[in-house]
């Protein structure tokens, strides 16, 4: 299968690819080092990295509840789901 695997909801298997890590460290890193710095002056380099932590881990929790989502609807619909990557 693609990814390793980091858990199962409602059955099923929740994966993730290597190369979301990858784009992670980068949206993490240019929130905390180029765009938080500029747009709100004033804060520790501490602050800006976690909020660019905090804003990364608020995306991919989107990412996971759109992917179920998908989910729901196929098996709603007799669609076999045996995992999401």
């Amino acid at each position: 299968m693609n990814g390793f695997r980091v858990g199962e909801i409602s059955g099923i298997e929740i994966r993730i690819n290597w190369s979301v890590l990858v784009i992670g460290a980068l949206v993490a890193t240019s929130l905390a080092e180029a765009i938080l710095p500029e747009i709100a002056e004033g804060y520790s380099t501490a602050a800006y990295w976690f909020a660019g932590v905090t804003a990364t881990l608020a995306f991919f929790a989107g990412l996971l509840a759109h992917e179920l989502g998908h989910s729901i609807v196929a098996l709603s619909e007799d669609v076999e789901v045996s995992s999401i990557t």
